[in-house]
């Protein structure tokens, strides 16, 4: 009876050191979810010229019950907040609105994005 219980005991033993060795050798992934990954700074420098500005790139949009606000180069805006030079106008469910100076201009989140692809009828043969 001891001998079994050590038996199972051992290859319990040996199954959790086989995880963690696996554990400790699966690669890291970063989170494609967090605000940040992938964002541009706000400005490019190039030493031998001046800073140019970058095109703002919207990366989320959460709308709440009170309040909207927007990831845009990787930080959070609401309304009225500013992005490099231009103003946040208004924040929509797919798109802000940015005013520079006097000219409007709209991010949107997903540019490709057909929303009316449910409403077309799909005619089938």
């Amino acid at each position: 009876m001891r001998s079994r219980i050590a038996r199972r005991l051992c290859a319990w033993v040996g199954v959790g050191c086989w995880l963690v060795g696996v554990a400790s050798q699966s690669e890291t992934l970063p989170d494609p979810t967090r605000p940040g990954i992938g964002a541009p700074a706000s400005v490019e420098s190039k030493s031998d010229g001046p800073a140019l500005p970058v095109t703002p790139l919207l990366q989320s949009i959460m709308i709440g019950p009170h309040k909207r606000w927007a990831i845009v180069n990787g930080r959070t805006v609401v309304e009225g907040d500013t992005v490099g030079d231009a103003r946040v106008l208004h924040i929509e469910p797919d798109a802000v609105t940015l005013l520079r100076g006097v000219e409007q201009e709209t991010i949107r989140l997903l540019p490709t994005l057909d929303r009316d692809w449910l409403s077309k009828k799909v005619q089938r043969p």
